[in-house]
């Protein structure tokens, strides 16, 4: 079976950029927001956009972009199941929970994880989670059509919690954190000194605002729990932000302040530092 129509589930930003990355490469795709009001998604070439979840019947491929809550996935895959064709192929984007667990709840040999970047635009990489149950043909099927009609690059890996690069990246934003609460440095030279050092477009501090305190903690969360690994427990300081609705670029307040242009950084940071640990004030 080929993959000629593709539903993307869940219309925040990671649903509307995979969405956008679909449609962009000429493939029909409908975006269905489950919850009540207008789409945020502009309308644009090949792109439907749709309330319904019965669409799903439409779809040879179907991706679920919601929230990184398992419980959430796994009742949505439950609903949707006897809504779509037999053949049609279930794909999470969620970047840290089980693959395994959620294909349980379905169709486990037509089911995978689709881990896409933000944006797809620029970040060119689709990580393919295989479980022991799904198909190799469907592995097989994603990655011809993640390679060859969306120019996105697919690498196969395992299910294990935040696959290659959430876990590379976490590891390294959590300490970064930690640095900071620690006074190592003040946070935009430390930025600076990893986009200039190791030529990174944004540095760890620029990276969380980017994509979202709150989804940061979620991660952290996760993976701590899930390896065990103390090196992922979330720091003080990034949980007092998120308590204090400070999410990054999506609430204007971050680790950077983003009402003023150019950003500067967010002198309230300071405050919600650990003082037993030396810090830098601003």
């Amino acid at each position: 079976m080929s993959i000629e129509t593709v539903g993307v589930i869940g219309s925040g930003l990671m649903g509307r950029f995979i969405a956008q990355a679909t449609a962009s490469a000429g493939v029909p795709t409908i975006l269905i927001k489950r919850t009540p009001g207008e789409h945020k998604q502009k309308e644009m070439p090949n792109l439907i956009l749709s309330n319904k979840l019965a669409d799903v019947d439409l779809c040879d491929l179907v991706i679920e972009s919601i929230k990184e809550d398992l419980s959430e996935k796994q009742k949505l895959f439950q609903e949707i199941d006897p809504l779509a064709k037999s053949k049609t192929i279930f794909a999470s984007n969620t970047s840290t929970l089980s693959i395994a667990e959620l294909a349980n709840q379905t169709r486990a040999n037509r089911f995978l994880g689709t881990h896409f970047f933000n944006p797809p635009s620029v970040a060119k990489l689709v990580e393919v989670v295989q479980t022991p149950k799904v198909d190799t043909g469907v592995v097989e099927e994603v990655q011809t059509f993640v390679r060859n009609k969306l120019g996105l690059t697919p690498l196969v890996v395992s299910n294990t919690p935040g696959f290659i690069v959430n876990r590379f990246m976490m590891n390294s934003l959590v300490y970064a954190i930690l640095c900071l609460e620690d006074g190592l440095a003040k946070m935009e030279d430390m930025d600076q000194a990893i986009k200039l050092g190791l030529v990174h477009p944004m540095g760890p501090f620029e990276l969380c605002d980017h994509v979202g305190l709150d989804t940061i903690l979620s991660m952290a969360r996760i993976l701590h729990k899930n390896l065990r690994d103390e090196r992922f427990r979330p720091p003080a300081l990034l949980q007092r932000l998120v308590e204090s609705q400070m999410l990054g670029r999506k609430s204007k307040l971050g680790f950077y302040d983003y009402n003023t242009k150019p950003k500067c950084p967010n002198s309230e940071v300071a405050a919600l530092i650990n003082w037993d640990k030396r810090s830098l004030a601003y």
